[in-house]
C-alpha cells in the first residue's frame, strides 16, 4: 500500500529534532541484522532501542553435524 504525497502526515517544525534523527541514522548504519524501536510519549522521541542480531556461519546442528 502507497501513501499518497498529500496523505502524508507533515510534523511541525518545532517538534523535530535533528539531534535524535543523526543518532538513529548512526544506529542503523552500524548495524548489519536487527531492529530499532523508537519510544514516543506525548509526541516527543524519548528513547531509541536497538537489537542487533548476530548471525552464525558453519553452525552445528543439534544432531552434532555441521
Amino acid at each position: 500500500m502507497r501513501i499518497k504525497e498529500s496523505e502524508k502526515v507533515q510534523p511541525a517544525v518545532s517538534q523535530v529534532n535533528p539531534s535524535w534523527v543523526v543518532t538513529l541514522l548512526e544506529i542503523i548504519d552500524s548495524m548489519k541484522h536487527g531492529s530499532v524501536t523508537i519510544i514516543v510519549q506525548d509526541g516527543i522521541v524519548i528513547q531509541i532501542d536497538k537489537n542487533e542480531k548476530f548471525r552464525l556461519k558453519n553452525q552445528v546442528n543439534r544432531k552434532g553435524t555441521a
